[in-house]
């Protein structure tokens, strides 16, 4: 995600970039987190805000 910040990529790919850490391991396997997603939703609006 970073690496598509500083290179300057199309904010639609950094979003899509950023969406990606959503999940944790639960029992063993990655499950996407409805909390974490919100999360990364939230943080993502606050980047466009810079």
């Amino acid at each position: 995600m970073l690496k598509y910040i500083n290179a300057g990529k199309p904010i639609a790919d950094i979003e899509r970039s950023w969406l990606q850490w959503n999940k944790a391991t639960v029992r063993g396997v990655k499950v996407a987190l409805a909390g974490l997603t919100t999360r990364r939703q939230a943080e993502i609006a606050l980047w466009k805000t810079r």
